[in-house]
C-alpha cells in the first residue's frame, strides 16, 4: 500500500490545533506514520522529514496571540516527548537517546538542525515561533549530540538579547531549562547566573516575571531574586513570593535571618494589596509546614531578638488567624521565652489598635506585671553568660512595653510599678535598651506633664545623689570620677528620652526646664565627646519645644556643625527641624540665611551622615513653602541628576529627591513655574562637559525628565489649585522653549539635542503671548545654524505649533504694546550680545591658530638645525638649546 504522506501529515497537523487534548492520540497516528515511511529505507525518512517541516513552516511566521499556532507548536513538543518515551520503551535502555542511530534520534537532531538555521530569521515571528518550539521541547534537548548541543544553546543565549521582549521570554523559558542539563564541555558556565544577571538588568516586567518564576533557588540566585522585591512592576515583586511559595518550605529554610527579614519585611509593606496577599500566602504555608501551625514556632525561626520584621509578621498571622487565643496560667509567667512574651504583647497591641478589649486571664493587672517585671530583672542581674542576658534583656523590654497597654485603673498597681521603675534606674548595669522604655512608662503613669516632668527631675536628682553614698566616697579618686560621669551620662539619657515623649510647651514644665542650666550647658561645654553629644541632642530637643530657646540657640548649631564634623550630622537635622517647625520668620533676616546658607554648604559634604540629612532636609523645607529660593532648587537639581558619579550610591538621597521633584512640580501651578525658571540655567550647566560624565544618565533623558516636571497637563487637580487655562496662564513650558532655544542659539553643538525637545512640549494657549513671541523670534535665528534633516524637521515642527497658537491670540491693547516693545528690545540686546560674543570668539579663535602654527614653524626649524649639527661638543649643544629657548621666548612675544 502506497503512503500518501502529503495528505496524513497535514491531517494530523490540522486535527492538533483544535484541542490539546487529542494531542497524544495525534502523537501516536504520527509516530506510526513515521515508522512506516522509514521502512522504506532513509529516502522515504527524508520524504517524511520534509512533510513534517513544510507543515511545521506554515506556522512559524504566525504572530503572537493566535491560539491555533500555539497548539501546533505544544505538539511538535508533545511529538518528540513521545517517540523518546517509546525509543526507550523499545530499546529497553536506561537512559533515553542511548541508541544515537535510532530513528526517533535522528529525527531530533534533524529538527533541531533545522531550527537551528532559523534562530537568525529575519522575520520576528519566526524567531519568536522557533524559541517558542525551543522552550516547550527543552526536555528533548540532552538527547542530541554534543556538538549540536552546544551549537543550540549558544543560539539561544544570543535569543536572551533579543530586541523584541516577546522573544526573549520564549528564549528565557529555553534557556531556563538548560539550568538541569549539564554538558561535559561546557562545565563552569551557568545558566542560572546568567538568568540571574539578566534578572537585573532585562526592561521588560514580562521578561523578569518569567525569569523569576523559572530560574534554580541557589546561593548564587537567591539574593538577584531577593532584589525583584523593589522591582517597579506589581506583578514581578508578587512572583517573588511565588516562587518561593513553590520551594516552601526547604526554601525558606536555606535563607539567612537577613535574607528572611528582607523578604518579609518588604513584602509586607508593599504598597500593592496582591503583594501583600502574597507574601501572607507565603507565610501561612510556611507557618503550616515547617511550624506545625504554632507562630510561637515560627518566630524561634526569625529570631524575634535580632530582627525588626518578627512585629509585622507576628501580626499578620493573628490577622489571617480565626479566632487567634492563647492561655497564659501560671506556668506561661513562669517560664517565658522571648517568642512567648513577644506573642503576647503583639496579640495585645493589636486588640489595643482595633479597640477592643484585653481578655481577663490572658493579660494581667498591673500589680501582677510588676512582680514579673521584677522577677525578670533579678535572673537578668545574676545572668552570667552574654547570650542568656540578651534574652533576660528582651523579655524585660517586652513586659515593659506590655505596661503600656494595660489600664492604670489599678491605682496601687500603678503606684507600685513607678516606685519599682524608679528603682530600677538606679541600678548601675541597667540596659540601655531599657532607659527608653521605663521613661515612655513613665510618661503613662504620670497624671499631667507637670507631673511627667517632676517625677523625671526628681528621678534625675536621685541619679546624681547616688554618687555620694558610702561606696563611692571609699574608693579612688578615679573611681569616683568614673560614677560620676556615668551618672551625668545616664541622667543626660533619661532628660533627652522625657524630651522624645513630650509634646506641651517647655513653660508648663518649669522643672524639666531647670535641667537645661543645671545639665544641659556643662555637657556641651564639656570636652568629653559623650557628653556633648547627649548634651547637644538634648538642647536640640529643648529647641523645638520652645521657640524662643530656637531663636537664642541656632546659631550655636550652625557654628558648631560647621567647627565640628563629628557634630555636623546632628546639628544638621536640628536646624532642619528647627526651621520646619517654627519657620523663617521668629529668627530674622541674618538668623535665617545663616542656617539656610549652613544646610546648603552641607549638602557638598563628603559624608554620607552629613550631606543626605541636609539634601532631605532642604527637600522638605521646599516642599512645605518655608523656604523659596530658586539657588536652591537649581542646587538639588543638580545633585539629584549627578552626572559626575559621586553621589551614585546615596540611593537614599536619590529616592528623596525623585519623590520631591515629582510631587513639588505637580502640586500647584507656582511650584511648576518654579521649576521651570532653573530648567535653562541647569541643563546649561551639565551640558558644559558632557564627556566628563561618569553615569549612564544622557542629556536627552535629563531633558525628558525635566519636561515632565513642567508639564502643566501633569498638575494635581485640587480644589485650591483647578486645572482651568486662568490658573495655568503662563504655563512653564513656554519659559523652558525659550531658555531651551538661547542655549541652542549661544551654542550650536547643543541644536540637534535641543530640537528634539522641543516636540516634546506642551504648547497651549496657556502659553504667555512674550514667551511665544520670544519662542518665534529665537527659532528663527536657531534655523539658520540647522543643517541635519532630523533637526530641521523638528524644528518646523515645533514652528508649525507656534505659529497655530498664535492665530488664535486676542489683539494687543495699548498696555500690551508697550510691554511687546520691552521685551523685544531686550530679546535684541541679548540677540546683537550674542552675535557679537561670538565674533569676538572667532577673531580669537584664529589669532591663536596662527600663533600656534607660527610656533610649531619655528620649533620644526630648529630641530632641523639642532640635527644637522651633530658634531658639536655636549656643552656646545647644551648653550645653543638654551638660546633657542629664549629666542622661542622672545618670537612669542613678538607674535603676540
Amino acid at each position: 500500500m502506497t503512503l500518501d504522506i502529503g495528505t496524513a501529515v497535514p491531517q494530523i497537523f490540522s486535527e492538533s490545533q483544535r484541542s490539546v487534548a487529542g494531542h497524544r492520540k495525534g502523537a501516536a497516528a504520527l509516530r506510526k506514520l513515521h515508522d512506516q515511511t522509514a521502512k522504506t529505507g532513509r529516502s522515504g525518512e527524508k520524504e517524511f522529514n520534509a512533510e513534517f517541516v513544510r507543515n511545521l513552516n506554515k506556522v512559524l511566521p504566525i504572530r503572537k496571540g493566535q491560539v491555533v499556532a500555539d497548539r501546533i507548536i505544544k505538539f511538535v513538543a508533545e511529538y518528540l516527548k513521545f517517540i523518546l518515551e517509546k525509543e526507550k520503551d523499545v530499546a529497553d535502555a536506561t537512559s533515553p537517546g542511548a541508541d544515537s542511530d535510532s530513528l526517533s534520534f535522528r529525527f531530533v537532531t534533524f529538527l533541531m538542525q533545522y531550527l537551528l538555521k532559523g534562530v537568525t530569521a529575519k522575520d520576528k515571528n519566526v524567531r519568536m515561533r522557533i524559541s517558542q518550539l525551543l522552550a516547550e521541547s527543552v526536555g528533548v534537548l540532552q538527547e542530541i549530540d554534543e556538538d549540536l548541543f552546544l551549537q543550540l544553546k549558544g543560539k539561544v543565549f544570543a535569543m536572551l538579547k533579543e530586541k523584541d521582549a516577546t522573544i526573549r521570554v520564549q528564549a528565557v523559558r529555553a534557556f531556563a531549562g538548560l539550568q538541569f542539563i549539564e554538558s561535559e564541555n561546557d562545565r563552569g558556565t551557568s545558566a542560572s547566573k546568567t538568568l540571574g544577571k539578566m534578572l537585573s538588568r532585562d526592561p521588560s516586567a514580562e521578561v523578569r516575571r518569567t525569569i523569576i518564576s523559572l530560574i534554580v533557588l541557589d546561593s548564587s540566585t537567591r539574593n538577584v531574586v531577593l532584589e525583584r522585591l523593589r522591582d517597579v512592576d506589581a506583578g514581578v515583586r508578587k512572583g517573588v513570593f511565588a516562587r518561593f511559595l513553590e520551594v516552601a518550605p526547604e526554601g525558606l529554610e536555606e535563607l539567612s535571618l537577613e535574607q528572611r527579614e528582607r523578604l518579609f519585611n518588604l513584602g509586607l509593606k508593599d504598597r500593592e494589596a496582591s503583594v501583600n496577599k502574597a507574601c501572607i500566602s507565603l507565610l501561612t504555608s510556611w507557618l503550616n509546614s515547617a511550624a506545625e501551625g504554632s507562630i510561637e514556632r515560627l518566630l524561634q525561626m526569625l529570631d524575634v531578638t535580632n530582627t525588626s520584621v518578627a512585629e509585622e509578621v507576628t501580626k499578620a498571622l493573628i490577622n489571617v488567624t480565626p479566632k487567634f487565643s492563647m492561655t497564659c496560667d501560671e506556668a506561661f509567667w513562669d517560664s517565658l521565652s522571648g517568642e512567648s512574651v513577644f506573642l503576647l504583647r503583639a496579640y495585645g497591641q493589636i486588640l489595643v489598635e482595633n479597640n477592643q478589649e484585653l481578655p481577663e486571664g490572658v493579660f494581667p493587672s498591673l500589680s501582677d506585671l510588676v512582680g514579673h517585671i521584677q522577677r525578670y530583672h533579678s535572673l537578668r542581674l545574676a545572668a552570667t553568660s552574654d547570650e542568656d542576658v540578651i534574652v533576660v534583656d528582651f523579655i524585660v523590654s517586652e513586659l515593659l512595653r506590655l505596661a503600656l497597654i494595660l489600664d492604670y485603673a489599678d491605682e496601687v498597681g500603678r503606684k507600685s510599678l513607678l516606685t519599682f521603675l524608679r528603682d530600677m534606674c538606679l541600678e548601675p548595669d541597667l540596659s540601655d535598651s531599657h532607659v527608653p522604655l521605663i521613661v515612655e512608662v513613665i510618661a503613662k503613669t504620670a497624671t499631667s506633664g507637670r507631673d511627667f516632668g517632676r517625677v523625671v527631675v526628681e528621678l534625675i536628682k536621685d541619679i546624681m545623689d547616688f554618687e555620694n553614698d558610702e561606696e563611692v566616697d571609699e574608693a579612688s579618686a578615679e573611681q569616683y570620677q568614673l560614677q560620676r560621669l556615668l551618672s551625668i551620662v545616664k541622667s543626660l539619657v533619661i532628660l533627652r528620652c522625657a524630651l522624645e515623649q513630650t509634646e506641651e510647651m517647655l513653660s508648663s514644665m518649669p522643672t524639666l526646664g531647670a535641667q537645661l542650666t543645671d545639665l544641659v550647658v556643662p555637657a556641651i561645654t564639656s570636652e568629653d565627646v559623650t557628653l556633648k553629644d547627649l548634651g547637644l541632642h538634648c538642647l536640640s530637643l529643648y529647641c523645638t519645644i520652645d521657640r524662643e530657646l530656637a531663636v537664642r540657640n541656632v546659631a550655636t548649631f550652625v557654628d558648631i556643625g560647621k567647627s565640628d564634623s563629628s557634630f555636623a550630622s546632628l546639628c544638621v537635622k536640628t536646624v532642619c527641624d528647627l526651621l520646619a517647625l517654627h519657620s523663617l520668620a521668629p529668627f530674622g533676616e541674618e538668623l535665617a540665611k545663616s542656617a539656610t546658607s549652613f544646610l546648603v554648604s552641607s549638602v557638598d559634604d563628603a559624608d554620607d551622615q552629613i550631606s543626605v540629612p541636609a539634601v532631605e532636609g532642604l527637600a522638605k523645607l521646599l516642599l512645605v513653602g518655608i523656604i523659596d529660593d530658586s539657588s536652591i532648587l537649581e542646587k538639588l537639581a543638580l545633585v539629584y541628576f549627578d552626572t559626575s558619579g559621586t553621589r551614585q550610591h546615596k540611593s537614599r538621597e536619590r529616592q528623596c529627591l525623585s519623590f520631591f521633584f515629582e510631587t513639588y512640580s505637580h502640586l500647584s501651578p507656582p511650584n511648576q513655574r518654579k521649576v521651570g525658571r532653573i530648567v535653562g540655567p541647569v541643563f546649561k550647566r551639565l551640558l558644559r562637559d558632557t564627556e566628563s560624565w561618569e553615569t549612564g544618565i544622557t542629556p536627552s533623558q535629563i531633558g525628558l525628565q525635566m519636561i515632565s516636571w513642567t508639564d502643566s497637563s501633569r498638575l494635581a487637580p485640587t480644589s485650591k489649585h483647578p486645572k482651568d487655562e486662568k490658573e495655568l496662564k503662563g504655563d512653564p513650558h513656554g519659559q523652558v522653549a525659550v531658555d531651551l532655544l538661547k542655549l541652542a542659539y549661544k551654542d550650536s553643538s547643543n541644536v540637534k539635542l535641543i530640537a528634539q525637545l522641543l516636540t516634546k512640549l506642551n504648547v497651549n494657549a496657556a502659553w504667555s503671548r512674550e514667551n511665544l513671541e520670544k519662542a518665534t523670534i529665537l527659532l528663527g535665528n536657531v534655523r539658520k545654524l540647522v543643517s541635519d534633516v532630523t533637526s530641521t524637521n523638528n524644528l518646523k515642527k515645533f514652528a508649525s505649533v507656534l505659529d497655530d497658537v498664535q492665530e488664535h491670540l486676542p489683539p494687543l491693547d495699548e498696555n500690551e504694546n508697550a510691554e511687546r516693545e520691552q521685551w523685544n528690545a531686550d530679546l535684541e540686546a541679548f540677540c546683537d550680545a550674542e552675535e557679537s560674543r561670538t565674533k569676538d570668539l572667532r577673531r580669537t579663535n584664529a589669532k591663536k591658530q596662527v600663533v600656534e602654527q607660527s610656533r610649531q614653524a619655528k620649533s620644526s626649524k630648529r630641530r632641523t638645525v639642532v640635527e644637522s649639527d651633530d658634531s658639536d661638543s655636549s656643552g656646545d649643544e647644551d648653550e645653543r638649546v638654551e638660546e633657542t629657548d629664549v629666542e622661542t621666548e622672545d618670537d612669542i612675544e613678538d607674535d603676540e
